[in-house]
């Protein structure tokens, strides 16, 4: 588990996580997630969210042999926000107001 340091970039295409591979007879999977409004628990990525949006995910790693004895591992997630995907609700804005100082 040491060596898994990222899961690669989410596009906003991606419907889920991609983990990376395990050797034989290891099982690499996602236990939880911080938001899962975003990300699910079973890591299906949601089209929820209109901001991009950090996600931490927890991995859990176990032989196939002995699925009781798991090792964990949180790793943050970029996923972009989707709210180009629905131009008809968010409209561009042209004429923004002033940031107030």
């Amino acid at each position: 588990m040491s060596t898994i340091n990222s899961l690669g970039e989410i596009t906003i295409d991606d419907t889920e996580l991609t983990l990376p591979e395990v050797p034989k007879g290891f099982v690499l999977k996602v236990r939880g997630s911080e938001f899962e409004n975003i990300v699910t628990n079973e890591g299906i990525i949601t089209r929820h969210n209109i901001n991009d949006a950090t996600v931490s995910i927890l991995l859990e790693l176990y032989k196939e042999s002995n699925p009781t004895e798991t090792v964990t591992k949180n790793i943050d997630v970029v996923v972009p926000g989707k709210s180009s995907l629905y131009p008809e609700i968010y409209k561009e804005v042209t004429n923004a107001n002033k940031v107030p100082s």
